[in-house]
């Protein structure tokens, strides 16, 4: 066995050595390139790695010549070169005996330094199986001509070099992994602890995506920066029940694991919205239901009183005879129909049946009862959460009452606007009005308790009122968050 045979071997063990017991690849790689040119006795040596799209990235360099070390060794980062160019269309299968520089061509045509007399270069593709990540180039001056016994060993090298990076990459992805599922049990437990939870803000604090856009129902409620629609982006969505969640992010790399962790954030948001929904949904309707027996319980019971009760003064009023005591009789006859109009008005209310048909229709008929005139004007969707639809109709319902019992005027105005993430709605009325201090405390009980109902989602009320002038109340509420409740 001669002695170039030995150390061949030697330094295929040497690599492989070097390759198996290595963490970090770029020092592994410059190790392993300076014992192929020492066995080889070579100058110079570089690894190009070479990703899906194309681009390569200088991860190994060793001796390069002082023109390629310019500027931070522009000339090995930018621009193409010829080896580069024949692996990324296919042509480069094995070791290339001679190849001519382009790198090293370009540093004499515009003078970037002392190239030590390298111009051509021995190119080698780094495999792994049927997976290829780049090129292994070594170089000496003067040197034109590589025999098939050094080919052999630089292919070798070669084989050995892909797959070691290969597992490098895989120990890497495994360990990205971990840390996103990790990252992912996180994130779904605050999720749960804060439903309804600004999702923007709960990704930003567990992943670090460039760029993610998140829609629920096909609206875009919350954003993190900006997706810019000329690099890449995935998207990923997901409905359950009528909970539909779509999740679209931007990354300089994004991988598998990427899309498998943003699969599994899509599933699981959309599942808790759409419990959330539920449980909201049995709320209300737990609400309803108590609503309706209430009504049910006065329609039966204090309704029929007082319905006895106009009939009997009714009755007693139409035999009587002395003057005065007619007279009391219709005071009574006409507070007991008062009595008995307000009471079917609070069964109407506890019972907001017409809210099935819509909150424009509900506020058009509720007006009616009262003997209203009231213009509505809706623009944007009004497919509102339950909750929303809900407090805004009580809302309305009280602003129409004091209307008719305060305001001097049957005529009023509403005009309900839906926007992206909040609605607001203005009542309008141009009656007596009242004076009313903004630093002032509400003036009734009723307007305290409307207030109080659009803070519980966090919305505002704002009130414009002055004798004589009229009164217009605005009501904003959010709804990016399903509501905003407290």
């Amino acid at each position: 066995m001669d002695n170039n045979f030995s150390n061949e071997m030697n330094t295929l063990k040497s690599i492989a050595k070097t390759l198996n017991q290595g963490q970090c690849l770029e020092d592994m790689l410059d190790v392993v390139v300076a014992e192929l040119l020492k066995v080889t006795n070579l100058e110079t040596g570089w690894i190009f790695f070479i990703d899906e799209k194309g681009e390569h990235t200088l991860i190994s360099d060793v001796n390069l010549p002082p023109a390629l070390c310019v500027k931070n060794k522009f000339p090995m980062c930018e621009g193409e070169c010829w080896c580069v160019d024949r692996f990324q269309d296919g042509r480069l299968t094995k070791p290339v005996n001679i190849m001519e520089c382009k790198r090293l061509d370009d540093a004499v045509s515009f003078e970037w330094g002392e190239t030590n007399d390298v111009t051509h270069h021995a190119t080698i593709p780094l495999v792994a199986g049927t997976k290829t990540y780049g090129v292994l180039n070594v170089a000496a001056g003067g040197k034109e001509h590589f025999t098939e016994r050094e080919l052999s060993l630089l292919e070798a090298a070669g084989y050995q070099i892909g797959t070691a990076i290969k597992r490098m990459q895989d120990l890497q992805k495994e360990e990205k992994r971990s840390e996103m599922f990790q990252r992912y049990g996180a994130f779904t437990t605050e999720l749960n602890r804060k439903i309804p939870a600004r999702i923007d803000q709960l990704l930003a604090s567990h992943f670090q995506w460039d760029g993610v856009t998140f829609t629920i129902n096909g609206e875009t409620f919350q954003t993190i920066n900006k997706i810019n629609d000329d690099n890449d982006s995935y998207t990923t969505t997901f409905s359950a029940g009528q909970s539909v969640i779509s999740l679209r992010v931007q990354g300089s790399v994004l991988d598998e694991i990427d899309r498998d962790i943003m699969q599994h954030i899509t599933q699981y948001v959309a599942v808790t919205y759409e419990n959330f929904r539920l449980q909201l949904e049995q709320q209300e309707l737990a609400k309803v239901e108590e609503r309706n027996r209430l009504a049910r319980d006065l329609h039966d019971s204090v309704n029929q009183l007082l319905f006895s009760l106009t009939l009997t003064v009714r009755g007693l009023k139409e035999r009587a005879q002395d003057a005065e005591l007619v007279d009391g009789l219709e005071y009574v006859q006409s507070l007991s129909q008062q009595a008995l109009k307000e009471m079917r008005t609070l069964i109407w209310q506890l019972r907001p049946v017409q809210l099935n048909h819509g909150l424009v229709n509900a506020i058009s008929t509720y007006a009616k009862t009262l003997q209203l005139e009231v213009a509505i004007d809706s623009s944007g969707s009004l497919h509102l959460p339950t909750v929303i639809e809900e407090c805004l109709w009580r809302v309305v319902q009280e602003c129409l009452h004091n209307i008719k019992k305060h305001a001097g005027t049957n005529d009023a105005s509403i005009k309900i606007q839906r926007l992206k993430q909040s609605v607001t709605i203005v009542i309008h009325d141009s009656g007596k009005g009242f004076d009313y201090d903004k630093g002032q405390p509400i003036p009734s009980l009723g307007l305290k308790t409307m207030q109080e109902r659009v803070e519980i989602l966090n919305g505002k009320v704002e009130i414009y009122s002055k004798e004589s002038e009229g009164t217009n109340i605005m009501i904003e509420i959010p709804i990016e968050d399903g509501g905003g409740m407290k």
